[in-house]
């Protein structure tokens, strides 16, 4: 895929996701399982089938089909999943590097305890999760749109932005907490969906 789609796609699901994420949800809750399941498909045809790519292509498909159809009729687990995901990518980020042998049992209790919390409030970690999803996306593709560096790295390491990592990062937490104040808005206004 062209290096322009995929900056493309990154804008439009961000700017969806930021302003309008609760409303999308549950249309888009298939869709994280695709990618959740199509990334943990391919890690374990990776692990399992080192270079050889028709497993790896394998797990991915059958990896996302899986979990694009649980996602889609469990709701519930998808919530559980985001609140997961939230917490721990919280987690991780708060962890220093001496801390390694606390990581694992850490990040697997942060991801129970958010996706305990994510079924208790879910219209609140809906929103907070797409909002900031969205605000991570949209600045992604417009720094990949600006550098010609890989945009996996964008937001991993501070040294793929420089000088523009600190105002990315307060850019994201802007965006995100202007997209979760719309999202309540309208969600309020209209009701929960």
């Amino acid at each position: 895929m062209p290096q322009y789609l995929i900056i493309l796609a990154l804008l439009l699901f961000g700017l969806i996701n930021c302003f309008f994420g609760y409303r999308a949800f549950k249309a888009l809750l298939p869709f994280w399982g695709l990618a959740i399941g199509g990334f943990l498909g391919l890690t374990g045809a990776g692990e399992l089938f080192p270079e050889n790519a028709v497993a790896a292509v394998a797990g991915a498909t059958l990896g996302g089909l899986l979990g694009g159809a649980l996602f889609a009729f469990v709701y519930f687990l998808g919530v559980f999943v985001v609140g997961a995901g939230f917490a721990v990518t919280l987690a991780a980020t708060a962890m220093t590097t001496e801390q390694v042998e606390f990581q694992a049992p850490a990040l697997a209790l942060a991801g129970l305890v958010g996706g305990a919390g994510a079924l208790l409030a879910q219209k609140l970690t809906i929103v907070l999760a797409t909002a900031f999803a969205g605000s991570a996306a949209m600045l992604t593709g417009f720094f990949a749109m600006l550098e010609h560096r890989p945009m996996t790295h964008y937001f991993i390491d501070p040294e793929v932005l420089g000088q523009f990592f600190l105002p990315a990062l307060v850019a994201t937490f802007v965006f995100g907490m202007i997209g979760a104040v719309v999202q309540f808005m309208v969600t309020a206004s209209m009701g929960k969906s």
